[in-house]
């Protein structure tokens, strides 16, 4: 019998959920024959596999949906099930990572970049910065304000490594070496190098560096308190890499407790740089998400705090300008993927 946590696996796996969230309607109509052949264990995946088959999306995912939410073995015949009444953030939590099926150019990508792991982040609003009585907060980090995310993004579940840095630029230059540490002693500029050549791989602009706003709403994932885990910064050594405890280096990616979106060292280990140009503060910033450009200033923002870093560098808010073509052993970053 179809439960949510299956419902929000197989959504997960089948689709790309922007289409998804775009093109599915409200289901003004339910389907009774569908009761016998969807609830049945034994037909389940026979069932699937002819409607996928059809290319039948549509018409499968509403269905699911009202089968998905079936209580104590019996559908509720008086509920108009609709998507606008799923909490999609709550799907991501219980699905396994989204793995899209590969395009025509991924025979080209070197295999350490095949193997790179994206969490899709969904749709949403939150307030970005800190709040004046913030403990550890700097005046760059207001005022809050709103920001709403139309479209969902794929984000790296790490940053990227070593070994993906030399599969496509084929030198190293972190100061710390492990094909697992994350990549370091890359300036603003350097990655932008990096996605040039990625990017002419795939024969498309697929891979970017997330927006601030995109990178603080990944971390914060539905939290509003200094760290991504809450407020206590003594509990910090178990999300993070930072000065209390990284014995004076990088680590492997992903060996702290992610976020509640699957997100690893978004709290220390290395500074991360995101798309947008410095200001001083968010009066008048973009409230869509999008990368905030000055083309005359080569400063650029970094987020998340480093390995020699304080715990008040690691905070979900907290913000540091760079000249683009700054280079040191903290300085690193994590990929949107298209």
């Amino acid at each position: 019998m179809w439960n949510c946590k299956k419902l929000a696996k197989f959504v997960a796996i089948s689709m790309k959920w922007p289409s998804l969230v775009s093109s599915l309607s409200s289901n003004n109509k339910l389907f009774d024959q569908l009761q016998e052949s969807a609830l049945k264990p034994e037909n389940e995946d026979r069932f699937l596999k002819n409607l996928i088959k059809d290319g039948n999306l549509r018409f499968l995912l509403r269905e699911l949906l009202r089968y998905g939410c079936i209580e104590k073995g019996h559908i509720s015949q008086n509920v108009d099930y609709t998507l606008s009444g799923l909490d999609f953030s709550k799907l991501l939590q219980i699905s396994p990572v989204v793995a899209y099926p590969e395009d025509n150019f991924s025979g080209s990508l070197p295999e350490a970049i095949r193997e790179m792991e994206f969490a899709l982040i969904p749709v949403g609003e939150f307030k970005m910065g800190s709040s004046d009585d913030e403990v550890g907060r700097y005046d760059s980090e207001g005022p809050v304000h709103k920001i709403t995310i139309k479209n969902p993004f794929n984000l790296g579940k790490y940053p990227v490594t070593q070994k993906q840095w030399v599969a496509i630029m084929g030198s190293n230059p972190s100061r710390f070496k492990g094909d697992d540490r994350p990549v370091e002693n890359v300036s603003w500029n350097d990655v932008q190098e990096f996605l040039k050549k990625l990017n002419e791989l795939r024969g498309n602009d697929k891979y970017r560096l997330p927006s601030e706003a995109e990178w603080e709403y990944a971390c914060r994932a539905n939290t509003t308190t200094r760290f991504y885990f809450g407020d206590d910064e003594l509990k910090l050594g178990k999300y993070a890499w930072y000065s209390g405890n990284s014995g004076g280096e990088t680590h492997h990616v992903g060996k702290k407790e992610p976020n509640s979106w699957k997100l690893y060292d978004m709290h220390g280990n290395v500074w991360e740089w995101v798309q947008d140009s410095w200001r001083n503060n968010y009066n008048d910033a973009p409230s869509d998400g999008s990368a905030w450009r000055d083309e005359n200033s080569s400063d650029r923002v970094l987020r998340g705090g480093g390995w020699s870093y304080f715990a008040d560098s690691c905070r979900s808010a907290n913000r540091r300008r760079s000249y683009s073509g700054s280079r040191g052993d903290a300085l690193s970053f994590r990929l949107v993927r298209e």
